[in-house]
């Protein structure tokens, strides 16, 4: 592989936030090639997943990045906003009990937390349209 992490990572960040495929791209490309590279750490994997996330093209890439950051990161400012990132990946995939699990979860534990005035509403939206059915 010809390119160096430190050449993959700069250019992801120059990406993120403004090509998100790109940047998506380039953050999974150092997961894969170099593994175990020291800067794989709880920024890089929520920047990954987020990138990932809106390129609309990896939820695959989204899973994976978020829940190695919940699993290596239990502590990290990252945490909940991962949970959150998992949760729309999983309605959009029409997992909607995965999304209900974390919803939950939110709701139970952070509910005084921006992630969770976030889920809020898309909870508010799924359970109308069920009752409506």
């Amino acid at each position: 592989y010809k390119w160096k992490p430190d050449d993959l990572l700069a250019v992801a960040e120059k990406e993120f936030g403004n090509d998100h495929e790109r940047a998506a791209q380039y953050y999974h490309a150092l997961s894969v090639y170099y593994p175990g590279h020291h800067k794989i750490d709880d920024k890089y994997l929520y920047k990954a997943g987020v990138s990932a996330y809106e390129s609309g093209k990896h939820p695959e890439w989204v899973l994976q990045h978020m829940s190695q950051l919940v699993e290596k990161f239990p502590a990290s400012e990252f945490y909940r906003g991962a949970k959150l990132w998992m949760a729309m990946t999983h309605l959009n995939l029409g997992d909607e009990k995965k999304f209900f699990d974390t919803a939950e979860e939110f709701r139970k534990k952070y509910r005084n937390t921006p992630e969770w005035k976030f889920l809020s509403n898309h909870y508010e939206k799924i359970v109308q349209k069920y009752k409506s059915l």
